[in-house]
């Protein structure tokens, strides 16, 4: 009944069209005392094919036979992608500016127009722009009819060509009605208190998910006669023929969410290598009561916790300190919230969010203290170093801006580490969805301590999420969940 993994590796050969954006290129990222090499990829919007439509899929994940869970924020709906709603029924619009790209890049490109593949199709809307592309800030002459900007990216011999309808090469459309790659089918609902940053926002599988069938989530819950907080939860099911069994709060401690703003609540849930739950927590935009240096309290913390009940694992640093939350593994920070390990090393890396300025990605150590509040930067700052606890081992910037400098935030989200061949113009590395400028970038880092990163890459247009399965990348935006073929990165 659900998809397999055959299906989602499979995705980038069907022709979609989806409703999404992507029309900014991205910018560089660089480092205040070191600066890396330049871009080895030329990014280019909308690579990715879409896997499945969803509303706001903050967060994903894949079990060993490759159905793909992910979760809703704003709805509180768990959903696992099904092939039910799957279809390759391509409108006839679409199939014109497929075939005027195919044959404009064969002349080009002195290629068979039967050599020329497709790699993606995409369809963003656009009322009221101009003829053109509708780049973001164009000042339109006049207004034109509701319709659609088409994105044909393809390849052939002479690499990858992308080509959007205009009034140059590919003569403007009518309007072309959407179709979704998958479908999805409805997991479990968990009652959500929503505002701001707050709803259903982590998920991960048991690394024994194929004979307990548990499922985990983090999320924000209501608090019965009070509509102002929410209560944030650790929540466990297990799966019975794709269905949700059993539901178990394993973790109900954690402080409630702020009552002036839902925000800097994390997080996300992953399994380490040593088979051990991890929770990512922000500090709840509580600054003035420095609840992330407060070893007391699991805020602006990452957790380390038994998957059976929630309770703090054996050999947690801060165990035998009596004043502790024993669940503490690392401490410091402002809203982790999402992280990854490395694949080789088993180390645990998380981007941090700045107030604007001095976006990190942190080295997580079990005991380590990364600097909040006293590391907070003020608005005209002269480093972003030496604030106070671990300094972070890289930050993101905008090109053309310091880290220190106010608005060079970037707003890391989602990171997964990506390894192997897969993708030949790619090296190892930690992939991370830039939230603010809709970017996928790689950072590769330098072995063998993999604590400095040599080289940073823009490759998609990311806005949410990003995990890798069976060495494929897959990432999402406000529309749904996409897979990145290697073909589009090809030279």
């Amino acid at each position: 009944m659900y998809a397999t993994g055959a299906f989602f590796a499979g995705a980038i050969t069907l022709l979609h069209l989806s409703c999404n954006g992507g029309s900014e290129l991205p910018a560089a990222t660089v480092r205040p005392t070191f600066a890396p090499t330049q871009t080895s990829v030329a990014p280019t919007p909308s690579l990715g094919v879409l896997v499945v439509e969803a509303s706001q899929p903050v967060a994903f994940a894949f079990t060993p036979d490759g159905r793909l869970f992910f979760t809703e924020r704003t709805t509180g709906e768990i959903r696992i992608a099904s092939e039910s709603a799957r279809s390759t029924l391509v409108d006839a619009a679409a199939r014109q500016a497929v075939n005027l790209a195919r044959s404009e890049y064969a002349q080009l490109a002195g290629a068979e127009v039967s050599d020329v593949e497709l790699l993606s199709l995409t369809a963003r809307q656009w009322p009221d722009t101009c003829l053109g592309l509708g780049e973001p800030g164009e000042v339109c002459g006049q207004a034109v009819t509701r319709g659609y900007q088409i994105t044909v990216t393809i390849s052939g011999s002479a690499g990858v060509g992308v080509y959007r309808t205009d009034a140059g090469t590919i003569a403007r459309l009518a309007a072309i009605q959407a179709v979704t790659t998958a479908g999805s089918d409805v997991f479990a609902q968990v009652e959500i208190f929503q505002g701001s940053e707050c709803g259903l926002l982590g998920i991960a599988i048991d690394p024994n998910f194929a004979s307990n069938g548990y499922v985990y989530v983090y999320a924000t819950q209501p608090v019965e006669g009070d509509d102002s907080v929410g209560k944030p939860r650790v929540i466990r099911y297990t799966d019975v023929d794709g269905v949700a069994t059993d539901p178990t709060v394993i973790v109900s401690d954690l402080p409630l969410t702020n009552p002036e703003t839902c925000a800097h609540v994390g997080g996300n849930v992953h399994f380490g290598p040593d088979g051990y739950l991890y929770l990512s927590l922000g500090n709840n935009e509580q600054v003035e009561q420095a609840v992330a240096s407060d070893l007391s309290s699991p805020l602006g913390k990452i957790l380390r916790l038994n998957k059976q009940d929630g309770s703090a694992a054996p050999g947690n640093p801060f165990a035998d300190n009596p004043a502790a939350d024993p669940r503490v593994y690392a401490y410091g920070l402002r809203n982790p919230w999402d992280f990854a390990f490395h694949p080789t090393t088993g180390e645990l890396y998380a981007p941090d969010n700045g107030p604007g300025n001095c976006d990190e990605l942190n080295l997580i150590r079990a005991g380590s203290d990364y600097g909040v509040p006293g590391s907070l930067p003020l608005e005209n700052t002269e480093s972003c170093l030496g604030l106070g606890g671990v300094d972070p081992i890289h930050l993101f910037t905008r090109r053309g801006m310091r880290a220190e400098e106010f608005g060079s935030n970037m707003v890391p989200a989602g990171v997964a580490f990506l390894q192997g061949d897969h993708y030949p113009t790619l090296g190892d590395g930690l992939l991370v969805c830039l939230f603010n400028p809709d970017i996928l970038q790689l950072l590769e880092f330098a072995p063998p301590d993999f604590d400095i990163v040599e080289r940073t890459s823009d490759i998609a247009d990311c806005e949410i999420n990003v995990e890798v399965w069976e060495g494929r990348i897959y990432y999402s935006r406000s529309d749904g969940i996409y897979v990145l073929p290697p073909e589009a990165l090809a030279r």
